[in-house]
């Protein structure tokens, strides 16, 4: 098995890192390139970027073609259409376009449940009129040797090729439907995901509070948070942050970062899994270090909601606020009034979010979440199942997750989502090809 990383080559390298980190090269005259990346286990990761323009003024200049030729033994490899960032390493004359986003393909690879090994994918590229042939060895190990070359801070640099000097009749941009057409396997034998066109700056704040320090650690939220950012990474989040068990203070800054990134985003969601709580009408996060001896211990221990509908409020078009908070609270029983008339709830009480904002429970307020008996909650469950169905709009998602969980459950636990959306626009975690665009 290689070492963690890429292999040295002969042609230019860009690093990029999606729970990996990958050296791919710049067009070149050679027509076969060879590299090998490395993968956590059991997260989709990003084994190819590709982009192009044009020279004279880095503007967009089509999409490059993209099939996979090779299928991987051990897990699955997907096209989709994104956005990516020119890198630092271009040739001599490009400078300008360092830092430029620009639509291109991404090519994801999602290793099968617990495989650890080595696997193989092989895709050509297509663009001005040459093909080039990538064949990518990844070295699927454990998380935490995966975790422990990350580069920082993380990269997310392009891999994109520029308009050749001696082309005359520059390519103009493809329709995505024809790249997506064009992009699909002829080959019937063997599987392989439709593309999905997705475009816009989706980010999201995954959080898994589990080791609480003064209350039972909870199982399921470390791991629930794992399988929601493997997820949406695996559907074309440009960033995906995954926090687990945190304190108050580093709850508090992780949202204040977040807002200051969900200002330039088109979506922004953030996802918690742990402890909520409603106090007087009020609705908090509990970071893992709170005591909550008292009621008004909550104000200073705990994070309201508030404080979360506000880091996603400066998304230019979709704000998301997905709770699994609502489980059976022991502060609730512990926690003294300091006023007889003060009310404490078992879990969440409803919300009334901005215009353009939706905030999902896990379970309807007043009701528990349950962590079910496989490796995930019925929420997450049934959540990312739908997150991956291409074409499924966000609206009618939440209705499927709803009745998925109702029935896993026994009518036990139900979701419940509050707020509304734009009628004027359609939302799609993974879009169908024909679909309007998020």
């Amino acid at each position: 098995m290689q070492p963690l990383g890429m292999r040295p080559a002969p042609y230019l390298l860009s690093a990029v890192w999606m729970g990996l980190t990958a050296g791919i090269s710049l067009a070149d005259p050679a027509t076969k390139y060879e590299r090998t990346v490395s993968a956590a286990v059991g997260e989709s990761t990003v084994i190819g970027r590709h982009s192009q323009w044009k020279m004279k003024d880095c503007s967009p200049n089509g999409l490059p073609g993209l099939k996979i030729n090779k299928q991987p033994a051990h897990g699955a490899a997907n096209i989709m259409v994104g956005i990516n960032t020119i890198g630092t390493n271009r040739i001599q004359g490009q400078d300008q376009c360092r830092g430029k986003e620009m639509t291109g393909v991404i090519l994801n690879y999602q290793p099968k449940p617990e495989f650890i090994g080595t696997d193989i994918v092989t895709y050509t590229v297509s663009m001005y009129g040459t093909s080039y042939t990538h064949t990518v060895t990844i070295n699927v190990l454990p998380s935490e040797i995966a975790a422990s070359e990350r580069p920082k801070p993380p990269l997310n640099t392009a891999v994109a090729s520029v308009d050749p000097a001696n082309a005359v009749t520059p390519r103009t941009t493809q329709p995505v439907s024809e790249i997506a057409e064009a992009a699909a396997s002829k080959d019937t034998t063997t599987q392989q995901a439709k593309p999905s066109a997705l475009a816009g700056n989706r980010i999201a704040l995954v959080i898994g509070n589990s080791a609480y320090k003064n209350v039972p650690a909870l199982t399921n939220p470390a791991r629930d948070a794992d399988t929601i950012a493997s997820s949406l990474r695996a559907v074309g989040f440009k960033t995906v942050q995954l926090r687990n068990d945190l304190t108050r203070e580093n709850l508090t800054d992780a949202l204040q970062s977040f807002a200051a990134e969900a200002d330039k985003a088109d979506w922004a969601v953030v996802y918690f899994a742990g402890h909520g709580l409603e106090v007087n009408g009020t609705n908090y996060l509990i970071p893992v270090d709170a005591r909550l001896a008292i009621d008004r211990d909550v104000e200073f221990e705990a994070v309201p909601l508030d404080r979360v509908m506000s880091a996603v409020s400066g998304a230019k078009r979709l704000r998301l606020v997905l709770l699994d908070a609502c489980r059976d609270n022991p502060f609730a029983n512990q926690m003294r009034r300091s006023v007889a008339t003060r009310s404490i709830g078992r879990g969440l009480t409803n919300v009334e979010p901005e215009a353009g904002t939706l905030v999902v429970y896990a379970a309807k307020h007043g009701q528990v979440a349950l962590d079910g008996d496989g490796g995930n909650s019925p929420f997450v469950t049934a959540l990312t199942k739908r997150m991956n169905t291409p074409g499924l709009e966000v609206r009618r998602l939440f209705d499927h997750v709803r009745d998925d969980v109702l029935e896993m459950t026994n009518r036990a636990q139900q979701p419940f989502s509050y707020g509304s959306l734009p009628g004027s626009e359609d939302y799609y975690f993974r879009a169908a090809a024909t679909a309007k665009q998020p």
